[in-house]
């Protein structure tokens, strides 16, 4: 995993511990001073790579895999 989808992810398990659910691209790229654009395309390298699962055409739909919510829990 890069260094910038390890920060996506954390950022995305944050948001998810807080608010209860996902942020969305607009929230992801604010955070991480990017674009909206490329916050979608390191989510879908993570979703590639079975750190998460998107629901695609609804909003806030990115899932944390089973993996990775005991950490979400833990942390």
């Amino acid at each position: 995993m890069t260094r910038r989808q390890s920060e996506v992810l954390a950022f995305i398990k944050s948001f998810w511990k807080d608010a209860g659910y996902s942020p969305s691209y607009r929230e992801i790229g604010s955070a991480l001073n990017t674009s909206q654009s490329n916050a979608h395309g390191i989510v879908r390298q993570l979703e590639l790579k079975g750190h998460v699962s998107l629901i695609d055409g609804r909003h806030r739909s990115i899932q944390i895999n089973q993996g990775q919510i005991m950490e979400v829990k833990n942390g």
